[in-house]
């Protein structure tokens, strides 16, 4: 994943990638959307960037070492956006888990109940 412990630059830019639905009413699938940021100002633990897209003007600030919310090059960004999207679904199993057992709890209740 890339040189950790490089310091961000003036001038480099970072990446982020996320998933957007397709389709406005109806799920046509996904797509990939990138921003780029710029690294406006370098402090001793990390930086401050600026997004280029979007005319977004706020500010964010990622660590040098271990910045989560923006990589350094688009496979890091590519590569997170992967670890993200397999502890979501880790995270939905475990909840389609215990929804499924509250359902089948309820059922066998409901036929206690008759």
């Amino acid at each position: 994943m890339g040189n950790p412990s490089k310091a961000a630059q003036v001038g480099d830019v970072w990446h982020r990638v996320v998933g957007s639905h397709l389709g406005d009413e109806t799920y046509e699938g996904m797509e990939l959307i990138w921003t780029s940021w710029r690294c406006i100002k370098t402090t001793l633990c990390g930086a401050w960037f600026k997004c280029d897209e979007w005319g977004y003007t706020k500010l964010k600030f990622a660590l040098t070492v271990g910045s989560r919310s923006i990589s350094r090059t688009k496979r890091e960004a590519l590569e997170r956006l992967i670890a993200r999207k397999v502890r979501h679904l880790r995270i939905l199993h475990g909840e389609t888990v215990a929804a499924t057992d509250t359902l089948d709890a309820a059922r066998a209740a409901l036929v206690d109940q008759e």
